[in-house]
């Protein structure tokens, strides 16, 4: 008898088992079809609406609509950010959200990380240029669980043309400005966009230049000259139906006087020189 009891109960629990396995699907087994969304700041597809989060979206197309020379004054129109700038033209700037510090503010490009990982500064060095950007995404509050510390006061998503999974009618456009001052100023700033079915198209140029006005330091004084330049080729191409690859390549060369920037010693001759090359891959698969 004892050696009956283990084979009587196996039985009694594979037989619910092998109920339920065989049980018929039901309507509410079939699969459902959702609304189609585009994300790109969060790692689950949401509408902007169910995430709990205070979201600001800034479409491209009203961007050009400013009065700007450089991307961080650009960003000073957009709510809730400040931009701390050293420099004139866009030479350094911090970029700060809702009462955060510089380095709690994530900064993504098509959702790869721009901010710099050893001191979290000089975020505004953007390797993009103004007529490249399909929108711009402000997501307030933490967000270090998704993206880590350096999202503790909320992150900023740019999304570009050629990276961006909207739509586009087939053609061409094309955006230039070009302006001229005192003190040998010179902004160049142009860009094109093109689309032939499956295959998009994107590049920018960002000139800033000027030879400064000469500063009253004790010890004689240096020109705040500054010469930024930023150029930028992206494309994409549709693979399949579902399936599109998208790669960028930008330079970002910076050359500035950087006096007081860090100090305020009387016999502070600093000058800034940097250089930023960025390359990027996707493969998208909707």
């Amino acid at each position: 008898m004892p050696r009956i009891l283990p084979v009587v109960a196996g039985l009694a629990l594979a037989w619910p088992l092998a109920a339920h396995a065989q049980r018929r699907p039901t309507p509410a087994d079939s699969a459902r079809r959702l609304n189609e969304v585009t994300v790109y700041a969060t790692r689950l597809g949401q509408l902007a609406g169910q995430t709990g989060r205070y979201v600001t979206v800034v479409p491209g197309a009203s961007l050009s609509r400013y009065p700007v020379t450089s991307l961080d004054d650009l960003l000073r129109f957009l709510p809730a950010l400040e931009v701390q700038s050293r420099g004139s033209m866009g030479a350094q700037a911090d970029i700060t959200l809702r009462g955060s510090t510089f380095n709690q503010v994530l900064l993504l490009l098509d959702g790869m990380r721009l901010n710099d990982p050893l001191t979290g500064h000089f975020a505004g060095y953007l390797p993009i240029t103004p007529a490249e950007i399909e929108q711009i995404e402000i997501v307030r509050g933490p967000g270090a669980a998704l993206y880590g510390p350096d999202a503790v006061g909320g992150f900023i998503n740019i999304v570009t043309k050629t990276f961006a999974a909207t739509h586009r009618p087939d053609g061409t456009e094309l955006a230039g400005t070009f302006l001229a001052g005192e003190y040998g100023l010179k902004s160049t700033n142009a860009g094109f966009y093109g689309q032939d079915r499956g295959l998009r198209l994107a590049g920018g140029i960002l000139n800033n230049t000027a030879s400064g006005q000469l500063r009253d330091a004790p010890s004689g004084g240096q020109r705040n000259d500054v010469k930024l330049n930023t150029y930028s080729l992206s494309g994409a191409y549709q693979l399949t139906e579902k399936f599109s690859a998208a790669a960028r390549a930008s330079f970002d060369r910076r050359d500035f006087n950087a006096q007081y920037f860090y100090t305020t010693n009387p016999a502070d001759q600093a000058r800034e020189t940097t250089s930023r090359d960025w390359y990027q891959g996707q493969l998208r698969y909707d």
